[in-house]
């Protein structure tokens, strides 16, 4: 439980340091006229990054694993 909480506690960091960031720059582009296209740069981020967090998955797992025979199986695997 604990993992899931800071994990989430990270996440939401890292969010608001996207914001910051981005507003801060916004705030300076064009003496901050443009602070409203940061701010929906940053709305966009958010959704996609919510939308998509479930979905994030190890690159590794996108090749299926290959079928081995007994033989191979039985061998200790080295590095």
């Amino acid at each position: 439980m604990a993992g899931k909480y800071f994990n989430g506690v990270k996440t939401m960091g890292l969010f608001v340091l996207m914001w910051v960031v981005l507003l801060g720059i916004g705030s300076f582009v064009g003496n901050g006229q443009y602070i409203w296209l940061f701010a929906a740069f940053g709305l966009f981020g958010t959704f996609y990054g919510y939308w998509n967090s479930d979905k994030a998955r190890d690159p590794r797992d996108a090749c299926p694993a290959r079928h081995r025979g007994r033989a191979a199986r039985d061998v200790p695997h080295r590095p």
